[in-house]
């Protein structure tokens, strides 16, 4: 079996050809190393797996990859070379985006369902606290009203007191 360096994807014939046949071997064939500009220009945010695996794509849509016709010029940091019919740069961050969308819905939902959940314990204490405001309400009326009986109790014994200490008993 031929040793490869780890970075190499084994499931990926086309990475495993590049592997082998074209990393760290000098090439200076015009064509291919306008190839090369194409596809490290439209590597940003990509694996250059991701970008060999569209290569046939890139031909395509250069014509094959004939250099007369294209314009390089400097953007921001880096070079650009304009395609004719394919964004792979833009289809990939649309994916991206998808999948970043689809995984912001299921954290929303979970988010929703916490604060579902929150909200019927709320409800749940809301309703404890009106039943215990209530039960509180009553025993405060009970006290009230045990405190007049007391009161009035209190005061008979003052005066049957008064009374028996004036009459010399």
């Amino acid at each position: 079996m031929k040793k490869r360096c780890k970075w190499c994807n084994l499931q990926n014939p086309l990475y495993i050809k590049y592997h082998d046949e074209e990393w760290c071997r000098p090439n200076f064939d015009e064509k291919y190393l306008f190839e090369m500009l194409i596809l490290e220009s439209f590597q940003a945010g990509l694996s250059w797996e991701c970008v060999l695996n569209k290569r046939e794509d890139f031909k395509k849509a250069y014509d094959d990859l004939e250099e007369e016709g294209y314009i390089i010029t400097r953007q921001g940091k880096g070079s650009y070379v304009a395609p004719k019919n394919i964004n792979l740069a833009k289809e990939q961050k649309q994916k991206e985006i998808e999948a970043k969308k689809t995984e912001t819905q299921k954290q929303v939902e979970s988010i929703s369902s916490q604060i579902d959940s929150y909200e019927a314990q709320i409800d749940d204490l809301d309703s404890q606290i009106a039943n215990a405001n209530a039960k509180i309400k009553e025993a405060e009326e009970k006290i009230e009203e045990n405190q007049k009986e007391y009161d009035k109790k209190q005061e008979t014994l003052k005066k049957r007191l008064v009374a028996i200490y004036e009459s010399g008993e």
